[in-house]
């Protein structure tokens, strides 16, 4: 549904807003995750105006899946251990390689990378794992739900669990169900817009 479609990609305007109030209130790592919200905006922004418009803008779900990512690994560099975290810049590497290989060989700017997005998955929920292994083996936090990094976790954890599916069949579908496959997306993109301003508003007391 196209009402839902763009309900979607206006969401992201929620927690950009509350990461714009909040930005002076918020640690170093939550400022790298407002960061990425505002070009996630951005993104958004200009992507469904072109849509809109009858204008061709499949490039950016490439590029924006660049940067996705990559903030993703940043934000969890401060978040796990000196040893996991140099397991990220292996994810890095895995990815970015990956990436433009199948740009230049399988899925082209001019098509939905749905192969990338599903590797982006993969890596992302690794994390997300190894964040939980951490959290559980330390036994630091007495009240998870006030913890916005558990929150942020369990947020990506459920949404990239939730498209991995997804993306990994959408090229092998016929079109009609592809587009049932949009609006669970933007189910999902919506939800995981109004988690994000929650983490936010979670974390903006921490030092």
């Amino acid at each position: 549904m196209l009402t839902l479609t763009i309900i979607s990609s206006y969401s992201v305007s929620f927690p950009a807003l509350v990461a714009l109030i909040l930005y002076k209130r918020l640690n170093s790592t939550l400022k790298k995750l407002s960061v990425f919200l505002f070009i996630w905006f951005l993104f958004d922004i200009i992507g469904t105006t072109l849509a809109l418009n009858g204008i061709y803008n499949l490039y950016l779900f490439h590029l924006h899946t660049y940067v996705e990512l990559g903030f993703f690994l940043w934000v969890y560099s401060d978040i796990l251990s000196r040893d996991k975290s140099r397991l990220l810049k292996i994810f890095a590497l895995i990815f970015y390689v990956l990436s433009v290989l199948n740009s230049i060989f399988l899925e082209s700017f001019m098509e939905f990378n749905s192969n990338q997005r599903y590797l982006e998955g993969v890596i992302l929920i690794i994390v997300c794992l190894l964040y939980f292994n951490q959290l559980f083996k330390e036994l630091k936090i007495e009240k998870l739900e006030r913890d916005p990094y558990f929150l942020l976790t369990s947020v990506i954890l459920i949404y990239f669990c939730g498209t991995l599916f997804l993306f990994a069949t959408y090229n092998y579908v016929e079109k009609e169900v592809a587009n049932y496959y949009w609006d669970v997306h933007s189910i999902l993109n919506i939800i995981i817009n109004c988690c994000y301003a929650l983490v936010l508003w979670t974390g903006r007391k921490l030092t």
